[in-house]
């Protein structure tokens, strides 16, 4: 065999096992799409914070952003690599959804992030959202709104 059709079929080999491992992973994309948006939204919010009050923005504080990324993403693949291997089989007895432990994983993740940048809009704007959307479900509730929505609350 020579030399070349030797890299040749180490190439389609590298190709057909990167293909594999990309198509294992695609399910998770939207969920890291999420929780990167959530961090970028975050990170959005802190700059204009650290302006309004007058805190120093350094290079150090975006890499932690991008450290935070990575670590997130890095949680939700580790999450998602045990959920498809060894808890799908055991979930699939109690409940109907796949990939439940990532999904509960990625929720845990964004919900992080929006407490942050709910503090970063309370330093910008002096309003808390969570304490406002509160307060709008229970004018919906006094208006006669959706009973289910108001137990819940």
């Amino acid at each position: 065999m020579s030399l070349n059709a030797l890299f040749a079929t180490k190439g389609k080999l590298f190709m057909g096992m990167s293909l594999a491992l990309l198509t294992f992973f695609v399910p998770l994309a939207p969920l890291a799409i999420a929780v990167g948006v959530a961090i970028a939204l975050d990170t959005f919010l802190g700059v204009i914070a650290a302006k309004k009050t007058g805190e120093k923005i350094t290079s150090r504080k975006f890499s932690q952003a991008i450290l935070k990324m990575l670590i997130y993403q890095c949680v939700l693949l580790g999450v998602f690599v045990i959920d498809k291997t060894i808890l799908q089989g055991l979930m699939k007895n109690f409940f109907e959804t796949e990939l439940l432990a990532t999904k509960v994983a990625a929720l845990v993740l964004i919900y992080t992030e929006l407490i942050s940048a709910n503090e970063n809009i309370f330093k910008i704007f002096k309003v808390n959202l969570f304490d406002e959307l509160k307060s709008m479900f229970g004018k919906m509730r006094e208006m006669g709104g959706s009973d289910k929505l108001s137990r819940k609350l």
